[in-house]
């Protein structure tokens, strides 16, 4: 009988109501898509840095982490015991063995400092995406003596192009200064703009035949998933001996990992701020209905309601409001979510700011159904929070006052 009488109250005063009602749904379609555009560019982001340049985990040299010197290389033993122990872990898909030195590049135009990456090409190709990101040229598929790969960003400061040279200098392990031409190969360009100016690629074979040995300073290591990254990297480690030191790709990015920390806390309150506002919408609602029917419940508690039931009646209108207004919130949300996950939401007018965040100039959104839940239950929540100060209210009525219109 009380759900039907508050039903009924609900219509009472359409107008209002609606307002509510479309105030509520609108709320929960924002906070989706909010969610739905913030999973994506995050995700999007980490996963083109895991892709292109950093794979899941990497391996070196606890010398190496603390000063990233020529010399800080892992020895051939422990490498050897290295790949050995990724062999024994199924979630291991594959690695890519890297040179990492700290040198000059130098074009006709101008010299800067730069960081020289010595690849396997056959492996960097098979455990990073860096060769969907070439603009001209190839990574390293051509068979090239002395081919180096440069990105946009560089050629375009340096005065390079295709099959121009370019001369590094770099210092080897025993502190020797090698001065070499190379030939641009290559040019790419990734989403990540700091990375693009400061790095570029040869290839391991090449920089063997110019300093006379292997060095090998890091291991880029691919897993099956991304999930669970953590975890993996610390199984690896329990089967690796010391100096060699195996680091996720949150230690060996920190910013990005922190970003991704941060997705959890900005949506919450992100999420806090809708629910506030919806919160004093509906208190107002509820408050000018008490108002407008204060003669109503005055006549309701003389011909014997008692509080309790009138206190429940008003939470259950709006409560009603809530469940109502819920489930056409998240399927708006859900239909637009999953409409702009086929178009996406240019910004290509600020694709250059979006680079250097390391995200593409269109960005998608990601469905995140544990975030339905978590809105059903804070949309409820927040209902009934906003009806205990009207039901309150409602009870402080005086019955002779109330039918009297005071």
């Amino acid at each position: 009988m009380i759900f039907k009488v508050a039903w009924r109250n609900i219509w009472r005063s359409r107008i209002r109501s609606i307002i509510v009602l479309s105030s509520i749904a609108i709320g929960i379609w924002a906070g989706l898509l909010i969610i739905g555009f913030s999973f994506g560019m995050n995700n999007e982001r980490t996963a083109a840095a895991i892709g292109a340049t950093l794979g899941h985990s990497q391996a070196h040299s606890s010398d190496f982490l603390e000063d990233p010197s020529p010399s800080a290389i892992i020895a051939p033993e422990a490498y050897d015991n290295l790949i050995a122990a990724l062999e024994e872990q199924p979630f291991v898909t594959g690695f890519a063995p890297r040179t990492m030195l700290q040198g000059m590049v130098a074009s006709a135009k101008q010299t800067r400092a730069s960081r020289i990456i010595g690849v396997n090409a056959e492996s960097e190709r098979a455990n990073t995406t860096i060769a969907t990101y070439m603009l001209e040229g190839d990574f390293f598929e051509t068979r090239v003596r002395k081919g180096v790969v440069i990105s946009e960003k560089l050629a375009e400061k340096m005065g390079l192009g295709m099959k121009k040279k370019m001369v590094l200098t770099f210092q080897d392990d025993k502190g020797v200064i090698h001065k070499a031409s190379f030939r641009v190969t290559g040019i790419y360009r990734t989403l990540n703009a700091a990375w693009d100016e400061l790095n570029i690629y040869v290839q391991q074979k090449d920089v063997e035949r110019i300093i006379g040995t292997s060095l090998i300073h890091e291991v880029l290591i691919s897993y099956d998933k991304s999930e669970d990254t953590e975890e993996k990297t610390a199984a690896i480690s329990a089967n690796v001996a010391a100096p060699t030191v195996i680091t996720s790709w949150k230690q060996n990015s920190p910013e990005l990992g922190f970003a991704d920390d941060m997705m959890g806390i900005m949506l919450v309150l992100v999420l806090g701020i809708i629910m506030l506002a919806l919160l004093f919408g509906i208190i107002n609602n509820m408050l000018m209905a008490v108002l407008e029917r204060r003669r109503e419940l005055g006549m309701l508690m003389a011909v014997g309601m008692n509080k309790r039931k009138l206190f429940f009646m008003i939470l259950i209108e709006t409560l009603m409001l809530g469940l109502v207004a819920g489930p056409i919130g998240i399927v708006l949300g859900d239909l637009s979510v999953r409409a702009m996950m086929e178009v996406g939401l240019d910004l290509s007018t600020k694709k250059d700011g979006l680079a250097e965040l390391g995200m593409q100039s269109t960005i998608y959104p990601e469905i995140v159904l544990e975030y339905y839940v978590i809105i059903a239950v804070m949309v409820i929540m927040t209902a009934l929070i906003a009806a205990l100060f009207p039901a309150y209210k409602a009870l402080k009525l005086n019955p002779v006052r109330a039918i009297r219109g005071n």
